[in-house]
């Protein structure tokens, strides 16, 4: 019994093995790169606090997280649209349709915690809104320690 267990297994195994080497099958992994799709143009990368704050780490400016976040959002950019990327970005925001003219926005991070005492980094962000569009970003980093 032990055998024909082990001749079917075997045969499901070969039987897979053949469909992988069909002729079929190899055109389809061998697609000369001319026919697939063109790739979409770039798009900026998603905005990250985290990533802000490890890059401050390292270069100690401020300003790179500051200036991403104003390339991601120019002025013109829908206020939702702002506000939805922000908080995809892991920030809390205000909802643009309660504060139609600007909008606050945060994000705190832990930086460090020795015994009894953390240190927390804050982005502030405000959005000043006209019509329903981005007009400028504001943005300060600050940081605290609690204990």
């Amino acid at each position: 019994m032990k055998n024909l267990a082990g001749k079917n297994f075997a045969g499901t195994i070969l039987s897979g093995a053949l469909l992988l080497a069909s002729p079929a099958m190899a055109g389809a992994m061998t697609t000369p790169p001319s026919s697939l799709p063109p790739s979409s143009p770039a798009l900026p990368a998603p905005l990250d606090f985290h990533l802000f704050e490890a890059d401050l780490a390292r270069t100690g400016q401020v300003e790179s997280g500051a200036a991403q976040v104003r390339e991601a959002i120019p002025a013109g950019t829908d206020a939702r649209v702002a506000v939805a990327m922000l908080r995809a970005a892991g920030a809390s925001c205000q909802s643009p349709d309660r504060h139609p003219e600007a909008v606050g926005c945060y994000y705190r991070e832990t930086i460090g915690a020795e015994q009894y005492l953390r240190t927390y980094a804050t982005w502030d962000m405000t959005l000043s809104i006209a019509d329903g569009k981005v007009r400028s970003v504001a943005m300060a980093r600050s940081t605290e320690q609690r204990s």
